[in-house]
């Protein structure tokens, strides 16, 4: 489940060693405190859970981690991949450049965190996530509000009197903090306080000037060669590993993540083009504030919430002539059945421009392909007229036919995977969806039929019609202008 606030949770916690038997009567000795340390060292990830990020998050009050996985940081006109600049002066190159560079990773669902600036639009997101290997989760990144630390001593100005909080001031500190520079003078701060042994002094000072990326496996190496040198006495074994576990986890709390696949959802494309990141963050934070009671009774959890049909919904609510005109946009390939013809039949969109309401459904490859087994159309809202088929391969959508079918279609609703027509019919935006769909009731009125033939062409020789001079019936009514959409 979403959560508005949150709270840091505080690593496994020991007293503090000052050289005391009095306060370990009840537990480990300073010294096996000492061996632990050293045991939990060697057992931490050399990578530390956050790659240093250079790119400007947006920010959300939103729970969940931001944890191991490979990052892709997008900037409005750069890309990175794991540090690693992403060749391309525009989107287009730098999209192909992407998907030849990404891993397939070894498991499905791996999570991929995607680090965009607050301004990056959603459509020039989804064209990356578009080229990403679908076994990656991809996940949105964020940053979040400044908590201060959970001392609550230091509001008030009185001395820290309690063990535990003084064992994990610095790791929490550490752990909210977003700035590597300042994360780096806050532990360098926490090592002065937790030793005065030699060993562990040299082994910071030694990475004082060590670059962010490879300082934390230098860091463990040292520590793990020092601690066992020092005298108890001269170190505090559990503030060490509190704050060195929060070296490891560098950021983490500060950074979050949300699940982000619904991003590449036909509908949201469709709805949310123009909309940045951190509009949309804004928008599941205000779905968390309606909605997150009912989820409560539900128990539907957060992970869950944003591939829920009833978050897309709420974000991505295009209305399925929105979603044919997004996608004949891209100028996609949908498949769909007719009970004219066995399988599913590929037709690419053709608009007479990028985003332009009318255009040609093009028969693909495979039987049949033939001109005269394409159609064109016209998108009016949620209605939409099919034409054809085609007399010629350069017959337009501007002409005036004849045409042996001329139907209306009524786009009725949409899911994930196709734009539903009412009485039956789907636009498929895979084949694999297509084939899948058994059951489904196929387009079964003229549109699309494989049989049809175009109707034989006007005589050249004979006097053409204007197109802008209305004429008049036996009775003396005026008729429709040639070419009207009204004609039958």
């Amino acid at each position: 489940m979403l959560s508005k606030g949150y709270r840091v949770i505080p690593l496994l916690l020991l007293s503090a060693c000052s050289g005391a038997g009095a306060r370990y009567a009840d537990g480990p000795s300073c010294e096996e405190r000492q061996r632990q340390l050293v045991t939990v060292l060697q057992s931490l990830p050399d990578q530390t859970l956050n790659s240093p990020l250079s790119v400007p998050l947006p920010s959300a009050t939103l729970a969940g981690a931001f944890g191991n996985g490979p990052v892709l940081e997008v900037f409005e006109t750069r890309l990175l991949f794991d540090g690693r600049e992403v060749a391309g002066e525009t989107q287009e190159q730098r999209v192909n450049a992407l998907r030849t560079l990404v891993p397939t990773p070894s498991a499905t669902g791996a999570p991929l965190y995607v680090a965009a600036t607050a301004n990056v639009d959603i459509r020039t997101l989804q064209s990356y996530l578009a080229v990403l290997p679908p076994a990656y989760d991809p996940r949105l990144a964020f940053v979040r509000p400044t908590t201060p630390p959970s001392d609550e001593n230091k509001a008030t100005g009185q001395a820290v009197t309690d063990v535990s909080a003084e064992d994990t001031v610095y790791s929490e500190k550490l752990l909210l903090e977003r700035d590597p520079t300042e994360r780096r003078r806050i532990a360098t701060r926490g090592y002065q306080e937790y030793s005065e042994c030699e060993a562990v002094d040299n082994a910071v000072a030694s990475l004082a000037t060590a670059p962010e990326a490879t300082r934390w496996p230098a860091l463990k190496r040292a520590m793990i060669e020092a601690v066992p040198r020092c005298a108890c006495s001269d170190i505090n074994p559990d503030g060490l590993r509190n704050l060195l576990s929060a070296e490891q986890r560098a950021g983490n709390v500060a950074l979050g993540s949300m699940p982000a696949a619904f991003l590449k959802d036909a509908r949201c494309k469709a709805s949310m083009p123009l909309r940045t990141v951190q509009q949309v963050l804004g928008d599941v934070e205000n779905f968390e504030v309606e909605f997150s009671g009912s989820w409560d009774e539900t128990g539907i959890r957060f992970e869950e919430v944003v591939t829920n049909e009833r978050l897309l919904n709420y974000l991505c609510s295009a209305m399925p002539g929105e979603l044919f005109e997004s996608v004949s946009a891209d100028f996609a390939t949908v498949y769909l059945k007719t009970a004219k013809a066995p399988g599913c039949l590929a037709f690419r969109l053709e608009p007479v421009a990028r985003g332009a309401v009318f255009g040609t459904l093009r028969a693909q490859s495979g039987a049949p392909a033939t001109p005269d087994a394409s159609f064109h159309y016209r998108l009016g809202g949620n209605d939409l007229r099919v034409f054809g088929p085609l007399p010629t391969p350069t017959s337009r959508p501007t002409d005036d036919g004849p045409w042996a079918c001329n139907t209306d279609l009524k786009l009725s609703n949409a899911d994930a995977g196709s734009i539903i027509v009412e009485g039956g019919g789907r636009f498929y935006f895979t084949q694999a969806a297509c084939e899948a769909a058994a059951a489904d009731a196929p387009f079964s009125n003229c549109a699309f039929d494989p049989s049809l033939t175009p109707p034989p062409a006007t005589d050249p020789d004979a006097p053409a019609q204007s197109a802008t001079q209305p004429t008049s019936d036996p009775a003396g009514a005026p008729a429709l202008p040639a070419g009207s959409p009204n004609d039958p």
